[in-house]
């Protein structure tokens, strides 16, 4: 098995600008617990993920607008869509990851 036979395509992304509500509500509606986050160029900068967000909603006293951002996580690993399972899986395991739907 292959990353694209369970990857999500077309991919949904949102950029550093994006306010955390906007975020969180490509979450729930996808049924995501993360999301890329990519520049102007569509590269891979980060990634948000729900723990991003409910540390994003404490920051300021306007939450809802406080930008991707300001709470994404990097460094972000990234991997092509041919990348075997075992290779994603040993990356997430011996890297900590945590990340899915």
């Amino acid at each position: 098995m292959r990353a694209r036979d369970f990857m999500t395509s077309p991919v949904i992304t949102v950029t550093a600008n994006v306010p955390i509500r906007v975020a969180a509500a490509l979450m729930a509606s996808h049924g995501f617990t993360a999301l890329p986050v990519v520049d102007g160029d569509r590269r891979l900068i980060g990634i948000v993920t729900d723990t991003d967000l409910l540390r994003g909603r404490y920051a300021d006293s306007d939450p809802g607008d406080t930008p991707v951002g300001d709470v994404l996580t990097t460094p972000v690993l990234g991997m092509d869509s041919s990348a075997p399972d075992r290779c994603i899986a040993g990356v997430m395991v011996d890297g900590g990851v945590r990340c899915g739907r």
